[in-house]
């Protein structure tokens, strides 16, 4: 193996022509959707193979400037490339080449690294000392890769052993003494060993606000969240102070699908769809479960707020307020001549069809409508102040909430 390594061709020529190579290959395997966030696409993130390609290049050049000019050019050459090529197929366009500037800088420091590392030829216990750091690097790598594989197994799964492949291979092809390479070999083996362990004991957690509370979904601290399968993680309610909000906090530590549930104190029901990534998270709302009372509850609150906000009531009398009939204008679908609807409101607003009212259905067609309140026989409360409302208009405020009760 060591004199496989040793006795390869890398005139300028071919160094330029195998940096096309890769990176044109590195920036399409980046390119295809259904690769990311696996292996495949880990060349164009992590150091893994550019450190086998940095080491081949070393160990065949001639002199320590031939070593740091090749390793130059060649990383010159091949990193820019792989954006190029992804710039295509991404979203981000030349955007993509903000990213560029970590790897520069690493292109620049192959003329020092491979100028300096060109001497771990020399068959010397301090190549092992010039050799550590990007050991080192490779340890690290170790632990991302592991930390992935835990977290969505099995992605990432060939990177990792890899990376294990290339601490157990590089004493071998790089060191011909047999103690250099015992020496070599016993401290990568522990770097394996350590970094592999100090993952599997701080095993990952990718933690998020993934919902707040707003004008979409309204809940606080006396509404209570859970994932349907415990096993992806946990989830609470915090209070954010700096924007005075309350959030769903996660604590995801498996990749996968699963539905978040939202419970108010009344018992309905927010159900989500929830897909998780390591870094990445899809949520949904699929649908909504409510019980009858609570419904008719949250939409007497929603009332008294809004005649509230009218100047109809205050807080005081608010606790004392008896909403007894609604009456509302717009058009029905099972009586097109109607155009407006009374009804008690005990039986209106919270029976099981979201889109009925007391039996009357509302026509799909008309969307706006208007809405007054009866509290006894002779007091009617206007509380939209006969302005028709169309919900195509208005995105925010109780109104939205109004007419989704009612719709």
């Amino acid at each position: 193996m060591n004199k496989f390594f040793n006795n390869i061709d890398i005139s300028l020529k071919k160094i330029i022509i195998f940096a096309i190579i890769i990176g044109v290959s590195v920036g399409l395997l980046n390119s295809v959707p259904i690769l990311y966030n696996t292996s495949l696409t880990d060349a164009a993130i992590y150091f893994d193979i550019w450190i086998l390609f940095g080491i081949i290049i070393i160990i065949n050049s001639k002199s320590n400037k031939e070593s740091a000019i090749k390793c130059f050019i060649f990383f010159l050459i091949s990193q820019p490339l792989i954006y190029l090529v992804e710039v295509p197929f991404s979203h981000l366009g030349w955007q993509l080449f903000n990213y560029y500037k970590y790897w520069f800088l690493w292109t620049i420091m192959c003329l020092p690294m491979g100028y300096i590392g060109y001497y771990i030829k020399r068959e010397k216990w301090w190549g092992i000392l010039i050799l550590l750091p990007i050991m080192m690097l490779l340890g690290n790598s170790i632990m991302t890769h592991l930390s992935n594989i835990i977290f969505s197994f099995p992605k990432h799964i060939i990177s990792y052993l890899f990376c294990i492949l290339s601490l157990i291979m590089y004493p071998i092809i790089i060191f011909n003494k047999k103690n250099l390479r015992k020496i070599s070999l016993i401290i990568n083996i522990l770097i394996i060993i350590g970094f592999s362990a100090l993952t599997i004991i701080n095993k990952p957690i990718y933690e998020t606000d993934i919902l707040c509370s707003g004008n979409k979904y309204y809940f606080d601290n006396d509404y209570k969240v859970t994932l349907k399968d415990k096993k992806y993680g946990e989830v609470s309610i915090i209070k954010i102070d700096s924007i005075d909000t309350y959030c769903v906090h996660s604590k995801f530590k498996k990749a996968g699908d699963t539905q978040l549930i939202l419970k108010s104190p009344n018992n309905d029901k927010e159900i989500f769809n929830l897909n998780i990534e390591r870094t990445t998270y899809d949520i949904k709302k699929v649908k909504t479960i409510n019980n009858a009372n609570s419904r008719k509850q949250n939409i007497k609150r929603i009332l008294e707020e809004q005649m509230v906000i009218m100047g109809y009531l205050n807080e005081k009398n608010v606790e004392t307020f008896d909403i007894k009939k609604i009456y509302i204008y717009g058009y029905y679908a099972n009586e097109p001549t109607k155009k407006h609807i009374e009804v008690d409101f005990d039986y209106a607003c919270y029976n099981k069809e979201d889109k009925c009212i007391n039996g009357i259905t509302l026509n799909k067609v008309n969307n706006y409508y208007t809405i007054w309140i009866y509290t006894d026989e002779t007091s009617v409360y206007d509380i939209t102040s006969g302005i028709s409302i169309s919900k195509n208009d208005i995105d925010t405020g109780n109104y939205i909430r109004i007419n989704e009760e009612l719709k």
